[in-house]
């Protein structure tokens, strides 16, 4: 009798070992479908930054251009345009980052 009481016992605890390494594996699939979607995500966030960085390479080449204008005839129009552009600019680098903070606490 105390023979079967131990293998009752033990086929016990190899079952809730058993259960415990399948709750263990669905863990470890969640992890690794967040890391795929973090992954994911990461792609996508470089892929905006180097679309809003070549916008700001744009930007900043037409106000070279504007401010190089602006030297040769010193009209007070074009000095108010590259300043609208400059602050333009400065709002767009203010927004890529509050962007890009929003991303990361994700």
């Amino acid at each position: 009798m105390s023979e079967e009481r131990e293998k009752s016992i033990l086929e016990n605890e190899v079952a809730h070992l058993k259960s415990r390494v399948d709750k263990h594996d669905d863990e470890i699939q969640k992890i690794k479908e967040d890391v795929n979607d973090q992954k994911a995500n990461q792609v996508e966030t470089k892929v905006y930054i180097s679309q809003i960085l070549t916008m700001v390479e744009e930007i900043k080449t037409q106000i070279a251009l504007l401010r190089d204008r602006s030297d040769t005839s010193r009209e007070k129009g074009s000095n108010q345009w590259i300043g609208f552009l400059q602050s333009f600019l400065f709002l767009l680098l203010g927004a890529l980052f509050s962007y890009i903070l929003t991303m990361l606490g994700k």
